[in-house]
């Protein structure tokens, strides 16, 4: 254009019609383009959307210098009109969702572009199996900020911002570059003090789904810090700050927790929709009660797979980083983040389907979980209910079914093996089936013993009798009784009613905070590669 458009020509568009499914989306289109002089244009023009709303832009634009300035204003315009300069992106009936944006922008010398204004959107549908099993409706927000576009640099600053949805509001400032596979941020958001009924409910309702019946009083208050470089990922540094004061007045049946205090059933959706169900709970011949589970199951499990359990709420913020670093240099998912608590949700009350959804869902479950629990029978529970082989279910049939032995009898091989199977109790059955395990995982089985030893969880006598016992391990193959007869040394208290840990040894409180090496809540659901990187971890 600015080579064969001539100074003070210009090109205009009259009565102009866009149309969507719907019929005309936008139409009284009149557009303007015209060169002033030189590299210089001005474009303009208004248009009227379905409905009420409106539409105007004007616009002065330098070519030679890509800047431009000037407002736009969008009232209730059709999302579908935007959908051909947007990237593929998994929206459901665009032509339902109405846009409104107030913006003024301007460029500055050196390619920087300051920006200023606000967007809304409302009535928005998502559609994608990642997302939810259904389309997700009536999302709905507002969002107003602040900042600058470094066109160079490929960065951009947000000085001020603020994202609005059902009555909550949080803040959001820091800085974002990318640069082909090169990226930084350093960004800080922040929800302050909000009703936590108001909170909750921000969440659009195909999110919740059975949970929208969830009801709180109280308040809280959140911050959050994300700081990463791609070229330092080891630097990555993740900060949470929650004031929780809230109190759970009203939840969905399906997140009863009473039943699990009387015999209830347990059912599981296995791979290619097979359904496995099974009794349990209090007074079953399926449960065990924590207090006759061997310590040394009950260490093993927490050292591998929650080593600060008994301290935080059900997160880990910790965990969380770690995993987002492992996952960022892998640039693929290969280590999740989840607690016990919430590997226990996700047995108890949600479907194998992974989606953004379900992970929403996770994270509310768990807060209540945590609140309606105590440490002790989360602990019991998800030891009685979680997978530890196809169709093994709880511990009681895990140590029969491997070793042939009551819950209570576990040595610390039997202990640290079922422990290292969590993350994928399917795929490391083969050791079972070939009744074989091989030296490599052997070798790991020791290394665990050695660091559940150095932490304090157990006692030297302990673990020399664990390793002793890796040079003639074996499984049970028709419900005999396999591994030694006399258990020797003992374990560390904890701190459970009841708990005997065969009292040899004090644990060391301060280890209950810290990550096992770095590794700690992988989804049960996720497999670790037999050889891919456990040296450094077991050696």
């Amino acid at each position: 254009m600015w080579e064969w458009l001539r100074e003070g020509a210009s090109i205009q568009i009259a009565d102009g019609t866009i149309a969507d499914e719907q019929g005309d989306a936008l139409s009284g289109l009149e557009v303007e383009i015209a060169r002033l002089s030189g590299s210089s244009f001005r474009a303009r023009g208004t248009g009227h959307p379905r409905g009420s709303g409106n539409m105007s832009w004007d616009l002065r634009l330098d070519a030679a210098a890509l800047r431009v300035d000037g407002p736009v204003s969008l009232e209730d315009v059709p999302l579908s009109v935007f959908i051909p300069f947007l990237p593929a992106l998994p929206i459901h009936d665009p032509a339902r969702a109405l846009v409104s944006a107030h913006a003024r922008v301007s460029t500055g010398d050196g390619g920087v572009v300051d920006f200023d204004g606000s967007v809304g959107i409302e009535g928005l549908a998502l559609e994608s199996p990642r997302i939810a099993s259904r389309p997700v409706l009536g999302i709905a927000f507002q969002a107003e900020g602040a900042g600058r576009w470094f066109r160079h640099d490929h960065l951009l600053e947000l000085e001020r911002g603020s994202i609005s949805t059902g009555g909550a509001r949080a803040t959001v400032a820091g800085r974002v570059s990318m640069s082909g596979d090169q990226y930084a941020l350093d960004v800080r958001a922040s929800l302050p003090s909000t009703p936590c009924d108001v909170a909750v409910h921000a969440i659009p309702a195909g999110f919740l789904q059975d949970l929208h019946a969830m009801h709180l009083e109280g308040r809280i208050a959140a911050s959050v810090s994300l700081r990463v470089d791609s070229e330092h990922l080891e630097d990555t540094a993740l900060q949470f700050s929650v004031e929780d004061r809230c109190r759970f007045t009203a939840i969905p049946s399906m997140a009863d927790v009473t039943r699990f205090a009387a015999p209830f059933e347990h059912e599981v959706v296995e791979p290619e929709d097979r359904v496995f169900r099974m009794e349990t709970g209090p007074g079953t011949a399926a449960w065990t009660p924590i207090t006759e589970v061997s310590p040394f199951l009950v260490h093993a499990v927490l050292a591998h797979e929650d080593a600060s359990f008994f301290t935080h709420s059900g997160f880990a913020p910790w965990a969380i980083r770690d995993a987002l670093v492992r996952n960022l240099r892998e640039r693929r998912y290969v280590l999740g983040a989840s607690t016990i608590t919430m590997q226990l949700v996700k047995n108890v009350f949600l479907r194998r389907e992974k989606t953004l959804a379900r992970k929403v869902q996770e994270v509310l479950l768990t807060w209540w979980i945590e609140s309606a629990m105590t440490k002790a029978q989360i602990l019991e529970l998800y030891l009685n209910v979680i997978e530890y082989g196809p169709s093994v279910y709880g511990i009681r049939h895990a140590a029969a079914h491997y070793f042939g032995r009551s819950p209570g009898e576990l040595s610390v091989a039997e202990a640290a093996y079922l422990a290292m199977i969590l993350p994928n109790p399917p795929g490391f059955h083969e050791h079972y089936d070939t009744n074989e395990v091989p030296a490599s995982f052997r070798r790991r089985v020791g290394g665990f013993i050695g660091i559940l030893e150095h932490r304090g969880r157990i006692d030297a006598e302990a673990t020399a009798q664990g390793r002793e016992e890796l040079s003639v391990f074996a499984f049970s193959r028709g419900g005999e009784r396999v591994g030694p007869d006399m258990l020797r040394g003992g374990s560390a208290q904890l701190p459970i009613d009841g708990f005997s840990g065969f009292p040899a040894v004090a644990w060391a409180e301060g280890d209950a905070d810290e990550p096992l090496d770095g590794e700690a809540g992988d989804d049960t659901e996720a497999s670790r590669p037999d050889d891919e990187g456990w040296t450094e971890l077991w050696p």
